[in-house]
């Protein structure tokens, strides 16, 4: 019951016209209701942080549970196994160290990004239609959902409008600290998406090297005399197809220069979680920086911010994060 599917995305449409849209991410064993729920409850001294932004359509895509049930049959099953049903963007070879790295993470950082990458195409279509553009899409996130925030951001070819994180990290930091450490700041920025290309293109090329051997042995079977007629390739070579032995070629990926203009608020709560180290956030500004982006707005001591019990401040705060990227309002 090992679960790969992402469940529905949760929106809270705009009031008025739409103009901007958000895409929140939740943290680790968090959902996208849940967040959006959150914040309905969640009031300031000038109303909930839609009422701040009624022009905004807000995006709450949720992560994958580790297991899941369909039936009150796997529910049971999956109590009586003792197993994980957290939710989380991407797997963490530890809670105490999430600065651990294992190719475990990176796939699943990349199935994760890959889905929010989807959605961000999306979201840009829509606002197409209204007469917006990518400039009109914004990210956010909190704790985890803001560490594959940073992923995507480094990862997409549009400029968006904005990012917005609370207590979140780099992942694989300490790779891309090397990389800038050796001077090789392309190769720091371009490190996630180059890696999931090639990904990509490895799982191409064995899914090409599987149907090549499919019609391989098609081919042997119309050679055989029950069909005379047909003719069998040459020794060595395959019907149609030469590519068998196709190759990932190393390409240059970088950051875009129009994406590095993106604008960036970064907060921190106090919560002081095992997730939430504080200077797991100030290396992640860092590696930012140096990798190209300048538009950082960085609040290292916002008290309360993303607690569970949500005071006026706090919803104040988050509304000037946004507004101070220009959502509209």
């Amino acid at each position: 019951m090992t679960n790969s599917v992402f469940p529905p995305r949760h929106v809270y449409f705009p009031e008025n016209e739409h103009e901007t849209t958000v895409i929140f991410l939740h943290d680790r064993n968090g959902t996208g209701p849940d967040l959006a729920d959150y914040f309905a409850k969640s009031t300031g001294t000038s109303g909930t942080l839609y009422e701040h932004f009624p022009r905004t359509r807000w995006v709450f895509p949720s992560a994958r549970a580790k297991n899941f049930y369909w039936t009150e049959a796997d529910r049971r099953q999956l109590i009586q196994n003792n197993k994980d049903n957290t939710t989380e963007w991407f797997e963490l070879a530890s809670l105490e160290n999430v600065q651990l790295e294992s190719p475990e993470q990176l796939t699943t950082l990349q199935e994760s990004a890959t889905y929010i990458l989807r959605i961000i195409d999306d979201e840009i279509e829509r606002i197409k239609q209204v007469g917006g553009s990518s400039q009109n899409i914004f990210i956010a996130g909190i704790g985890q959902g803001a560490a594959l925030g940073l992923v995507v951001l480094l990862c997409v070819h549009h400029e968006l409008g904005g990012f917005v994180g609370m207590d979140g990290w780099m992942p694989f930091a300490e790779t891309l600290s090397g990389l800038l450490d050796q001077n090789q700041v392309d190769e720091a920025g371009g490190f996630f998406k180059s890696t999931f290309i090639a990904a990509a293109q490895q799982a191409y090329i064995q899914q090409q090297k599987q149907q090549q051997k499919q019609q391989q042995a098609w081919t042997t079977y119309n050679a055989s005399s029950t069909h005379p007629s047909a003719h069998p390739s040459p020794p060595g070579k395959q019907p149609d197809d030469q590519r068998a032995e196709t190759e990932v070629t190393a390409s240059r990926v970088v950051v875009p220069e129009h994406v590095k203009y993106t604008g960036i608020c970064f907060g921190r709560s106090q919560r002081r979680s095992q997730l939430d180290k504080p200077e797991l956030l100030d290396q992640a500004v860092s590696i930012l920086k140096q990798i190209g982006f300048f538009r950082i707005s960085w609040k290292p001591e916002q008290e309360n911010l993303g607690k569970e019990e949500a005071a006026p401040e706090q919803v104040e705060e988050m509304a000037n994060f946004f507004k101070s990227l220009n959502l509209a309002v």
